[in-house]
Order: C-alpha cells, then structure tokens, then sequence
C-alpha cells in the first residue's frame, strides 16, 4: 500500500521524472522503500522536503513511524546488501538535527 501511495504522489507531484519505487527491503524489524531516478540531485532533495510534509500521506495507510532520507542509488544498494543500511540511517539522522 506504501509503494502504491508512493507511486501515487510521484505520479501526481513530479510528473517530469521517471521514478521507480522499489520493492521493499528488510533489515532486521526495518523495511526500506526507495524511490530512485531522479534526473538530479536538487531535485532528489526537493522531493525529500515535499515528502517530509505529507505525513498524512503515511497515516492513510496505516504508517505512523517511518524516516526519510536521500542516499545514492549505488550506496543504497550496497548498503542495503550487506545489511548496513541501518547504520547509514543513524548517520543521516546525525547529519540533520
């Protein structure tokens, strides 16, 4: 229901990319959805802002714990395939206070 929230908004915000929503991914009692293909960073960023206000967005669906953040699509994957996503989440959250 997330993912398709997901593609909902990117449909209806960002009609000028062509973003992909993964399939999610878990990492011990964490699961992680990304949303890749962005055409530049700014515009990764701008997303990020936009979604950082649409809690509402999440409630909908039953989702009221989650984090955001923005990491490159190689980083992600390999941080995602040796289970240390985690860890960069730490070190984004860090990074933003």
């Amino acid at each position: 229901m997330i993912r398709a929230a997901l593609n909902d908004f990117n449909k209806e915000n960002f009609v000028f990319e062509t973003l992909e929503v993964s399939s999610s991914r878990a990492s011990g009692e964490t699961v992680y959805i990304s949303v890749a293909n962005f055409s530049k960073p700014a515009v990764a960023l701008d997303y990020l802002k936009m979604l950082q206000t649409k809690a509402d967005l999440f409630a909908s669906k039953g989702l009221f714990e989650y984090e955001l953040a923005w990491i490159c699509k190689t980083n992600y994957t390999t941080l995602a395939g040796n289970n240390r996503i985690n860890a960069y989440m730490d070190y984004f959250k860090s990074k933003t206070k």
